[in-house]
């Protein structure tokens, strides 16, 4: 993991975490710094301590967030009184963020990650030159579960932003694999997988998934939950999540505290 790494090469020199922590400055920043300290260190370029040819966004606290799309952030609202806010929210995380569908019965809200990581102004990786990546999002399920009365969706993992897009994510919904998680990956067609772990309503979840050049591997909570190896998309965009309405006006807002991706890119 690109925060843990980070952290054991903090331990490993002299230097303070605020000395490293350059995420947030775009690739080029990252692995300059990185390459310059692991030379001082004699750290060989291993995945456990990252690569030089890797692209990182990590963002353990949403505190840089300010409620509007951001060279760190795209934000996507849709219907009357949809938002993605800073919230203070549960005491014991810091700066988590709030994503609520507001009262339009279609009405959504979503956040996805890494904006530095585009080109052409668009967040995503290239599959074709990518041989390794995870992406990593801690979400909390709304207070109440998704039903016929009041539906929504959730999609989190590299999504697209809308529930029918171009991307991999697990996905809940009440009418959808029985009211568990589901595994999914689209490019051309959609391949599906049950995850076995049903949905509890006002949950955190650590959700994470990898590829390794041949498949996507799903985990919750750090177990693996299952594989897809097709329709794996062309072009992987950053961590985000979405909460999408589809019956009733009753808003429903799920929260964020965590989104992490890190590639290893072939040159």
């Amino acid at each position: 993991m690109a925060d843990k790494n980070i952290r054991d090469l903090s331990a490993a020199s002299s230097l303070a975490l605020t000395d490293l922590v350059v995420v947030d400055q775009g690739a080029d920043a990252v692995n300059a710094t990185l390459t310059q300290l692991k030379s001082s260190l004699g750290v060989a370029g291993k995945r456990d301590l990252l690569t030089d040819a890797s692209i990182i966004f990590d963002r353990e606290e949403f505190k840089r967030y300010d409620g509007s799309s951001t060279t760190l952030f795209r934000k996507q609202t849709s219907g009357s009184g949809s938002a993605v806010a800073l919230v203070s929210g549960d005491t014991t995380r810091n700066g988590i963020v709030s994503a609520t569908t507001g009262t339009t019965a279609t009405g959504g809200a979503g956040l996805i990650g890494g904006q530095q990581l585009s080109d052409s102004g668009w967040t995503y990786i290239r599959r074709a030159g990518a041989s390794y990546v995870e992406w990593r999002v801690m979400i909390k399920t709304p207070d109440q579960l998704s039903d016929a009365t009041e539906s929504y969706t959730i999609i989190v993992g590299s999504p697209d932003y809308n529930t029918t897009g171009v991307g991999a994510f697990l996905l809940y919904t009440h009418s959808v694999n029985g009211g568990k998680w589901q595994l999914n990956a689209r490019q051309s067609a959609l391949t599906t997988a049950d995850s076995g772990v049903t949905v509890a309503a006002a949950t955190w979840y650590d959700l994470r998934m990898t590829y390794n050049g041949t498949q996507i591997e799903f985990f919750l909570g750090g177990a693996s939950v299952g594989t897809i190896s097709t329709n794996i998309p062309n072009n992987f965009i950053g961590p985000g999540f979405l909460i999408q309405k589809s019956a009733g006006t009753t808003a429903r807002i799920m929260y964020a505290d965590y989104m992490h991706i890190y590639a290893e890119i072939t040159r």
